[in-house]
């Protein structure tokens, strides 16, 4: 089993060290609007696998209809790289946006492993449709897309870190 996920993560990781966050509310509420944003792309190429002639298909804003799977394959890595560069050191950042130390370490207690948790789970999906993309397509003619499952628990992670930061 690959793990380009975790890879990528802790690669974000670091490289994030030498660049700190002196405050973060305004990077979660983007990783916020950009998870969101994945979320309505996988509900819309999932709407288009069900109906090749959908009007989603105009409605597309990451990817063009013969890139669909190109974006689909990409979104667990880009998930992964997003909470390793962004989600996790923003946590810290939000010191300077008038968090206190105690509260910023009760937020890590809380979501870094639930971040720990969904890497793992983006792995096990990217190494699902790695080779077989139709995996992800099969699901979304049966209603379900671990997918769009993976954006919306990154989704839920950035906006509860959010409000239980006080904002």
């Amino acid at each position: 089993m690959q793990i380009k996920c975790r890879i990528k993560f802790e690669k974000m990781k670091l490289q994030r060290l030498s660049q700190p966050f002196d405050f973060s509310l305004y990077k979660l509420r983007e990783r916020s609007e950009r998870f969101q944003l994945a979320i309505n792309e996988v509900k819309l190429i999932s709407q288009i696998k069900r109906n090749r002639n959908s009007e989603a298909k105009y409605d597309l804003r990451c990817c063009r209809l013969e890139d669909m799977h190109i974006y689909l394959k990409a979104l667990p890595i880009n998930i992964a790289e997003q909470l390793g560069y962004n989600v996790v050191f923003a946590i810290d950042g939000l010191a300077g946006d008038g968090v206190s130390s105690k509260e910023i370490k009760a937020l890590k207690l809380r979501y870094v492993p639930q971040i720990e948790n969904l890497i793992e789970r983006c792995d096990l999906v990217a190494n699902r449709i790695r080779n077989n993309i139709n995996y992800e397509y099969e699901n979304f003619r049966n209603g379900k897309s671990d997918l769009f499952e993976l954006a919306s628990i990154a989704l839920d992670i950035t906006d509860n870190i959010i409000a239980d930061a006080g904002f």
